[in-house]
């Protein structure tokens, strides 16, 4: 065998011996995200459920954070589209961690780091019975909005007692039974304190008595009340140019050890 052949053989294996595995990964939205945010702002995401490699090990954990930077946005308007240049909203990957806290790296489902954000994947999700149901009862409607003020807040706050009685009520019908058991527990205004640490990128610890995987759970059951309450929550979360809803679900791919 030629020297060119032999080193070509070589490289392949040695290509191959250290391929990185992809495996891939749904992330949930914690952040509203639209078109005409700033560019630069940090997108902050949770993992849905663990990633397992092929032998069933859990390479990264349900809960885990991720992130996204915005790279493009812009806004659609009357000049836009005299213009033809239509919204835009770009997401780039930035990591996630794994089961070991080693940062791993982000790729879309297309297999670059970029994600594109357009109307049809971030549509509205179809009117919700129960919060339709839920916010047809005045109390029950101001407890959402009060969820939603909290969760999105940059300062903490709590629901007054009346309110915290009836999440205690509706958790079940709501989907927010981790984030009832938080509010019970005394300990709601953790959630805020989780949600300014994501947004910030900076480390967040849980105080005596709260277990992070609870704050995260709640995390993700309020991002999804913002998502099923989009329809309902006038300038707050409504309006179409290009939205992403708390609580939207993002297919990406992650970078495996």
């Amino acid at each position: 065998m030629n020297k060119f052949l032999l080193s070509s053989f070589l490289f392949v294996i040695m290509a191959t011996a250290f391929a990185q595995s992809k495996y891939p990964i749904k992330l949930v939205l914690l952040e509203r995200v639209s078109s005409g945010i700033k560019v630069g702002s940090k997108v902050p995401m949770l993992v849905a459920q663990d990633v397992k490699d092929k032998s069933g090990k859990v390479v990264i954990k349900a809960d885990t954070s991720a992130y996204a930077d915005v790279v493009v946005s812009r806004k659609s308007g009357t000049i836009s589209n005299v213009l033809a240049t239509p919204a835009r909203l770009e997401l780039k990957f930035e990591n996630t961690f794994s089961a070991g806290k080693k940062p791993l790296s982000l790729e879309s489902s297309s297999g670059t780091d970029f994600l594109v954000l357009n109307r049809k994947n971030t549509s509205e999700m179809p009117r919700d019975p129960k919060v339709e149901a839920a916010w047809k009862n005045p109390q029950q409607r101001e407890l959402i909005e009060n969820l939603v003020s909290c969760y999105t807040a940059n300062s903490p706050c709590a629901l007054s007692a009346q309110q915290a009685s009836l999440l205690q009520q509706n958790a079940s019908s709501l989907s927010l039974t981790n984030t009832a058991q938080l509010c019970q527990s005394g300990h709601f205004s953790v959630l805020n304190g989780f949600m300014t640490s994501l947004r910030s990128g900076s480390n967040f610890v849980c105080p005596a008595g709260v277990e992070l995987a609870t704050v995260c759970s709640c995390a993700v059951e309020v991002a999804n009340l913002c998502h099923r309450s989009s329809g309902y929550l006038g300038g707050r979360f409504a309006g179409r140019n290009i939205v992403a809803e708390p609580g939207t679900e993002i297919e990406a791919v992650v970078v495996g050890p």
